[in-house]
């Protein structure tokens, strides 16, 4: 006997290996986790979170003995059952996986009702770049007059922020949880929040969560000033992570790292429309 059930985040059981690290601890949203069985053995498992009126496919797994069968749609199907129950029209989906993870994965979503609308390209370079270029001096000499570290910043500011970035269209606003507060720095115009840099630990390196500002010049100094913060607390041969999600800032890291910078993944969003 087979069939898909919905799971309880607090009761596992079989499937708690097939689904470690597809929830982070203290994630927005409600976690949606879909289990197949086969003979009363854990073979497949989904993770979705749904955040308001979308849902956010996160994890798809089918133990290696039953792959080719099917079992990955029937997955996806329940999923698509479970949002339409939940009046939710848009499930999207991040993938950031190995060239071949990455085939399998897009052929899968492509086939059942998902579209890609987003690529991003991810680089990395190491923080030697930064210290051991002619920039290094001038990062640690720059006044830095209108950046200011995030842990200095106040809640008020940052709502401020948020509303009127969020009426702009952008999707990720400012969460002081799990981001760097030292190292990460906003751009203050009038005492309120035009720009910011914000970082991330991402294992023992950092990541470039996101890098927002319309005015060069705001840019130039949040990086600076994040720069100079990373260089007093980690080590030259710490990466730095970065998805260029604009041409500008694509342009900025090439001529930055120069021949040292390295192409990672691509991270690519799909979107499916019930």
């Amino acid at each position: 006997m087979n069939h898909i059930s919905v799971l309880n985040p607090n009761e596992l059981d079989d499937f708690a290996p097939m689904l470690e690290g597809a929830l982070e601890e203290g994630m927005d949203g409600t976690p949606i986790l879909l289990g197949y069985k086969k003979d009363d053995k854990a073979l497949g498992a989904l993770a979705a979170v749904q955040m308001e009126d979308v849902m956010i496919l996160r994890w798809l797994v089918v133990e290696e003995e039953v792959q080719r069968q099917k079992i990955a749609s029937r997955l996806l199907k329940v999923l698509y059952q479970y949002a339409a129950a939940k009046k939710i029209r848009e499930i999207s989906a991040v993938v950031c996986l190995s060239e071949r993870e990455k085939e399998v994965a897009e052929m899968l979503l492509l086939k059942n009702g998902f579209q890609m609308i987003e690529q991003n390209k991810t680089f990395s370079l190491p923080l030697s770049v930064i210290t051991e270029s002619s920039l290094a001096s001038h990062i640690k000499k720059a006044r830095h007059s209108n950046v200011a570290a995030l842990s200095e910043i106040s809640n008020l500011q940052l709502q401020e922020f948020n509303f009127e970035i969020m009426k702009e269209g952008e999707l990720l606003q400012i969460e002081s949880l799990e981001l760097l507060t030292d190292c990460s720095f906003v751009w203050l115009e009038n005492g309120k929040i035009t720009g910011c840099i914000l970082l991330t630990a991402y294992d023992e390196d950092i990541e470039i969560q996101w890098l927002y500002g319309k005015n060069p010049l705001a840019v130039q100094e949040m990086i600076m000033a994040a720069a100079s913060s990373l260089m007093d607390k980690y080590s030259v041969e710490t990466r730095i992570y970065a998805t260029a999600l604009q041409p500008s800032v694509e342009s900025l890291i090439r001529k930055l790292a120069g021949d040292k910078l390295t192409e990672e993944q691509t991270v690519d969003l799909y979107q499916c429309l019930l």
